[in-house]
């Protein structure tokens, strides 16, 4: 998967910039990021460009802006680990501790809560009960997507400040009021399912206890079991200035034949 990183960030300069691989140079910005800057820039056709990519379980997403923005993206995959097995073993309170370090206890709370799912069980879903190694394999799955998608939110936001779950502030990072995306489960059409979006208030974003401003933040279900998390360091009327006002992250499907075509091309496209 590093390779397909490796190959994608080329692609996407070469896809906004028209820039054939070989001229395709990398430099980094005040947050240690990689970007491209052209390094004798041609207004007609060269411009900087921010981008960030991220890979999980063979999916490699990437986004990348010809805007002075900073980016952040992250990808996920609800079932590549035997986390199902770990739970049953050691509990869901034992389980969900391990991260105590990354989410707050607020946090903690909300991942185990999926009652807004109340309905499609026939156990209390928001039992915690350490001991209990019987808990329903839906039960355990919902938690595990409330678990991911609060997961890839924060680390599409680490890498856009440039911090990633290095940063020491893991826990004063928080996202609220967040229900995961639902996938599009009807196969016979897009692999895309529901998007959640920061600015349309569908979760919100605190940090030391302060509502984060200034930054755009959305959430994509992918196929049954893969969610994308897109950030941008520019509010909800920064983003529709700069990118229009009904703008959300649209990603198109690229193999891995398209881009080693483009590598070989050898020209502008």
């Amino acid at each position: 998967m590093s390779l397909g990183s490796y190959l994608l960030k080329r692609y996407l300069v070469h896809r906004l910039n028209s820039v054939p691989f070989s001229d395709i140079e990398f430099t980094y910005n005040e947050l240690r990021k990689p970007v491209y800057k052209p390094l004798s820039p041609n207004p007609a056709l060269d411009q900087n460009i921010e981008f960030n990519v991220s890979h999980q379980a063979g999916l490699v997403a990437g986004v990348a802006w010809a805007v002075p923005v900073n980016l952040g993206i992250d990808v996920v995959c609800v079932n590549e680990r035997d986390d199902v097995g770990s739970i049953r073993r050691r509990g869901w309170s034992v389980w969900i501790q391990t991260f105590a370090e990354v989410f707050s206890e607020q946090e903690i709370v909300d991942i185990g809560d999926v009652s807004y799912l109340e309905a499609q069980f026939t156990s209390d879903p928001n039992s915690t009960d350490a001991t209990d190694t019987t808990m329903p394999v839906e039960v355990i799955m919902a938690r595990l997507r409330n678990f991911f998608a609060h997961w890839c939110l924060k680390e599409a936001y680490l890498k856009m400040t440039g911090e990633a779950l290095v940063s020491p502030n893991l826990r004063e990072l928080e996202f609220r009021g967040l229900v995961p995306p639902r996938p599009n489960l009807d196969g016979t059409a897009s692999p895309w399912g529901e998007t959640k979006a920061l600015g349309n208030r569908e979760f919100d974003v605190w940090f030391r206890g302060e509502r984060v401003q200034g930054v755009q933040i959305w959430i994509q279900a992918f196929e049954k079991d893969y969610m994308v998390a897109t950030a941008v360091r520019a509010g909800k009327e920064e983003v529709e200035r700069l990118l229009g006002a009904e703008w959300r992250p649209r990603f198109d499907m690229t193999w891995i034949r398209d881009i080693i075509d483009a590598a070989n091309s050898g020209t502008r496209s």
